[in-house]
């Protein structure tokens, strides 16, 4: 009689980044991406618009916005603050 194996432990790779990780940011909501920039930034979380927010974490990282839309700012501080391409 054959024995069943015990079924394989869930990867790493489907669990949620740990906080201040930029894992796959591409598989995250804005509102995820601004909490993992303020957090590598030290600025406090919530109250204030999303725009308040990625205005005041270019100040904080001291890199010049180069505006378009909200969501590719974003992106853009993702990427130069994680190094993400």
């Amino acid at each position: 009689m054959a024995e069943k194996s015990a079924p394989e432990p869930s990867s790493a790779a489907e669990e949620p980044p740990a906080a201040g990780t930029s894992a796959d940011s591409r598989k995250l909501s804005l509102p995820e991406k601004l909490a993992q920039i303020q957090e590598k930034l030290g600025l406090t979380p919530g109250g204030r618009s999303h725009v308040a927010a990625v205005s005041e974490a270019h100040k904080a990282a001291g890199i010049k916005s180069e505006g378009g839309p909200l969501v590719a700012q974003v992106d853009r501080l993702m990427a130069q603050l994680f190094g993400e391409a």
